[in-house]
């Protein structure tokens, strides 16, 4: 199968083509089907209160034996692939996955355009000097109340703190001991959501996240589902198809199939 599709509220929603259905297009299969002509003809009644440019999406075409898979660059991730993979029929066959601006989402956008983004990506800023850097001195102490406020939100341990030190960093402390390195997924997840989330507040921008939860143990899920939740909607810019916690045998099986076939 081949075609445009859309991910929206954890769900593919696909116009799929079979190949023996398919038009020629250069080199490709594909279909002259668009984006829009989909979301006007079976999704624009349904999301009313939304453009089509508001949802992570891509299309599938085919050339040379291979599925190419084109898609917003928030949808590379293994449970958002294997959902495209199973909704187009793609089990055996070689797939590959690739880029096109033009399927860029409202998040996506937002994230080019300077926007604050959390996007689960395992990270160690906030432990360097210039973690700060976008901040002026006279407003770290109100970062920090807002650091701690939210860190406490998500992560739910009380021997567990995040503070700024002496030196003008931001610390992790774990029964009054500072922690820099070996944190767990959670904790680093955790720390990063609620550094992006503080450096939002304070500077008055927008927080993009990208699968909010999507490298957390259960009960940080959960939590930072909760705090997501509360944000005001103007505040925030949601693309988080999938997200949640997903369990590391299902994440390492699609890793192996993704490499063997994009080798």
């Amino acid at each position: 199968m081949i075609g445009p599709f859309f991910c929206i509220e954890n769900k593919i929603y696909a116009y799929r083509v079979p190949l023996h259905k398919a038009e020629p297009y250069g080199a490709c299969l594909t279909t002259s089907v668009s984006h829009l002509d989909f979301w006007d003809s079976e999704l624009t009644t349904h999301f009313s209160e939304h453009e089509y440019e508001s949802f992570p999406r891509g299309r599938v075409v085919y050339k040379d034996g291979i599925f190419f898979v084109y898609l917003d660059h928030c949808l590379d991730y293994l449970p958002a692939i294997e959902a495209i993979l199973t909704t187009f029929e793609i089990s055996a066959e070689p797939w590959h996955i690739d880029y096109d601006e033009h399927y860029q989402c409202a998040a996506c956008m937002a994230r080019e355009n300077g926007e604050v983004v959390f996007d689960s990506a395992l990270r160690t800023e906030f432990n360097k000097d210039g973690a700060l850097d976008m901040l002026h001195p006279s407003q770290y102490g109100t970062f920090e109340n807002a650091l701690q406020r939210i860190f406490a939100q998500i992560y739910k341990r009380p021997d567990t703190q995040i503070r700024i030190d002496e030196n003008n960093c931001i610390q992790i402390t774990c029964g009054g001991a500072p922690l820099r390195f070996g944190l767990s997924m959670a904790e680093e997840q955790a720390t990063e959501l609620a550094y992006k989330a503080a450096l939002a507040q304070i500077l008055g921008k927008k927080l993009v996240l990208f699968r909010p939860t999507a490298r957390m143990d259960r009960p940080t899920a959960a939590n930072a589902r909760r705090f997501v939740e509360g944000l005001p909607k103007d505040q925030v810019i949601i693309s988080s198809p999938f997200g949640g916690y997903w369990p590391r045998e299902k994440r390492d099986s699609i890793a192996f199939r993704r490499q063997e076939h994009c080798e």
